[in-house]
């Protein structure tokens, strides 16, 4: 029976039970690196006595996020693990522990990893935050009432009036290496769990399959209470040849275009090393929708819950906290039994056409 977890020891400790329902055929190896204080990420690395394909699954890339990544691998073993068919299986909880468990989207040293997986080490600009980083940039709050959310709002409509919609959005989601205390900031190296990861997947890489898909989960973004696979802007297939391949309907591609463009994406830098067999996807479960209010909605929160961190007012971190969780890890059962159908739909579409199962 699943569970959503909604406090990281539980989580972990349910991910750490699966390593002890694995079927016997399988060759089990569980693994931990130490990222910060006691906290680790954890990865079940399951062989079958032969193999020609593997997939890997990746949770908690953003933090917080890493509680409905924690819920689909449970998901993938109720109802998909014994049908996989000749596939060696690596499940990898969580990438940022610091950010689960503390229900944020950076780790330790406020980076965002899904902006810091960069390749030889040149970080990109980004003036489109320069242009506008006092917007950005955390600041002191003293409240949260209306009038302050109507000033927010007014604040982003003058920088649309100033700037187009496609520079304010480069500014804010892009990433950008130049203010650590930034949103969306991606390190000026690769952190302790880059580090780890981009040695694991070489390895993983080096392995001699035939076929090899990553998947990595993430929630918040895209159409409101539905499931998106978001391809790498370097995916040479086109969404639609990917829909009719996947039998799945609602794909994306993360160009600028269906889905924001990013530097330092973990997918992107995997496609930089697969095989033209192999690939790469992250799903996206999308919580409040993607109309202009939604994303301006989802903007407020992620500036609001920066200022916070970086200037704590306690009158405001119950409130602030609540409302992130809302927006990265809601907890409804209407939610999630939507978010259970689109996952299992979206998964058996990609490996059957992969030939996992």
């Amino acid at each position: 029976m699943t569970t959503f977890y909604t406090h990281y020891k539980d989580a972990k400790e349910a991910f750490l039970k699966l390593a002890n329902q694995v079927p016997e055929h399988y060759e089990k190896q569980l693994t931990s690196h130490l990222i910060t204080e006691d906290l680790s990420m954890d990865i079940l690395d399951l062989k079958p006595k032969f193999y020609d394909k593997l997939l890997c699954l990746t949770t908690g890339l953003h933090g917080i996020e890493g509680y409905m990544g924690n819920y689909a691998i449970q998901l993938f073993f109720e109802a998909l693990l014994d049908k996989c068919q000749n596939t060696r299986i690596i499940c990898i909880h969580s990438i940022n522990p610091h950010g689960m468990k503390y229900y944020r989207k950076v780790n330790e040293e406020n980076i965002d990893l899904n902006r810091n997986f960069i390749l030889d080490n040149l970080r990109p600009e980004n003036p489109s935050f320069e242009k506008a980083k006092d917007f950005f940039l955390p600041k002191p709050m003293k409240s949260i009432s209306m009038m302050e959310n109507i000033k927010f709002y007014k604040d982003v409509f003058q920088l649309l009036l100033k700037y187009d919609l496609s520079t304010f959005k480069e500014g804010a989601l892009k990433g950008q290496y130049d203010y650590p205390e930034g949103f969306f900031y991606g390190g000026t190296s690769d952190a302790k769990s880059t580090t780890i990861l981009k040695m694991f997947f070489k390895n993983l890489l080096d392995d001699p399959c035939e076929k090899r898909v990553f998947i990595d989960f993430h929630t918040g973004f895209g159409p409101k209470n539905q499931m998106s696979i978001v391809n790498s802007a370097f995916e040479k297939r086109t969404v639609e040849t990917l829909k009719k391949q996947f039998h799945y309907p609602l794909i994306q591609k993360s160009d600028g275009e269906d889905f924001y463009a990013i530097s330092g994406d973990m997918i992107d830098y995997l496609y930089h090393y697969l095989e033209p067999s192999d690939y790469a996807a992250c799903f996206e479960f999308g919580t409040i929708g993607e109309s202009l209010l939604s994303q301006m909605k989802s903007l407020r929160i992620m500036i609001q819950e920066s200022c916070q961190h970086h200037n704590p007012n306690p009158k405001l971190e119950s409130h602030l906290l609540k409302e992130f969780q809302s927006l990265y890890m809601p907890n409804h059962e209407k939610w999630l039994k939507k978010a259970r159908m689109d996952f299992l739909m979206g998964l058996s579409g990609i490996l059957e056409y992969y030939d996992m199962m």
